[in-house]
């Protein structure tokens, strides 16, 4: 290069706004009952959180219409009419959560179902370890049949209580992701408790979003993986464990038999919607091999699985994820995901 074409790059590149610079921010709010992390690579770091804090904004509404925790939440108010026969009109986004919700319990063959709520309520509150025929009587209002939709109008089962919280999380997040690319945002990662991600593009000269994955012993990762323009969903048998007299049971529970796992694992499931990794990342617990589900989710070519129990890690699919040869301290990385 001459000295008048050096001289020409130079000037122009102290010409070159700041403000052209893709800058990275990042926004921390509690929303769900944990935490919401949501960064984005954006040249004009204002327009960058205003699309966040719409993003933020939508996350709390959908936990004023879907939390168990709320009374008057529109799930709440719902459930607290279980026992009440006869149709229930709904509001459009309900409708449309327990279609998808359908549409997924048929995908796993029943391993995901939400109208497992009876079943997840007596186990979540039972003093002492509950008995067949109490197992037995909460199961009698779950699966194929309990609840179907015509419409906006919710028809169940006298008794049939609904649980969202397998799904939630992953229809917050979808919500948000489209929320960012409305608002022209090309680059961003949504993070929603570490267990619901969904990457919009890359990090400029990047492949993706790197994010790490933590082992069954909750204090060390043992890999990473790589996502853009895809969801991942992260579930732990013991991810809010609880004991009743002396056993320890997962949060998870199993809607075929009304029992709750209690074998160590973590499953991951990566998926163009957050959404169905939710909810397929729940069936990888239960049914590990898939063998329930008539449509064979698990070999879906757009949706890719990681399950890691002791002694083994099995991959399917075409993931961008990349196991340690040796697992490492939680503490010597920055981002990981439960």
């Amino acid at each position: 290069m001459n000295r008048l074409a050096l001289v020409v790059l130079l000037a122009a590149l102290a010409l070159t706004p700041r403000g052209l610079r893709a800058a990275s921010v990042t926004e921390i709010h509690y929303v769900m009952g944990t935490y919401f992390r949501v960064t984005v690579d954006d040249r004009d770091a204002a327009h960058a959180r205003a699309a966040m804090r719409a993003c933020f904004a939508i996350a709390r509404e959908v936990d004023q219409r879907f939390s168990r925790f709320d009374p008057d939440s529109e799930l709440s108010v719902l459930n607290a009419a279980a026992g009440q026969p006869g149709p229930t009109g709904v509001s459009d986004e309900m409708a449309a959560l327990l279609r998808r919700a359908l549409m997924l319990q048929s995908r796993t063959g029943g391993a995901f179902d939400i109208s497992v709520g009876a079943v997840t309520q007596l186990w979540r509150t039972s003093a002492v370890w509950p008995s067949r025929a109490a197992v037995r009587a909460a199961r009698q209002t779950v699966g194929a049949g309990a609840f179907d939709l015509i419409g906006p109008t919710l028809i169940r089962q006298p008794g049939v209580v609904l649980d969202v919280d397998g799904v939630a999380k992953g229809w917050a997040v979808d919500r948000c992701a489209a929320q960012l690319r409305a608002a022209g945002v090309g680059q961003a990662l949504v993070n929603l408790g570490e267990s619901s991600l969904y990457a919009i593009g890359a990090p400029a000269g990047t492949l993706g979003w790197d994010v790490t994955v933590r082992g069954l012993d909750d204090t060390t990762v043992v890999g990473t993986i790589t996502l853009r323009n895809e969801a991942v969903s992260v579930s732990s048998v013991f991810g809010h464990a609880r004991r009743i007299g002396s056993g320890r049971v997962g949060h998870v529970v199993d809607p075929r038999n009304g029992h709750p796992l209690r074998s160590p694992a973590i499953a991951l499931v990566v998926a163009p919607s957050a959404t169905d990794a939710e909810a397929f990342s729940k069936a990888l617990l239960i049914d590990p091999d898939g063998q329930t589900s008539e449509s064979g989710w698990a070999s879906d070519p757009q949706v890719a699985t990681v399950l890691i129990t002791p002694g083994r890690m099995r991959q399917t699919g075409p993931t961008a994820f990349h196991p340690f040869k040796t697992p490492m301290s939680l503490a010597a990385v920055a981002e990981a995901l439960p």
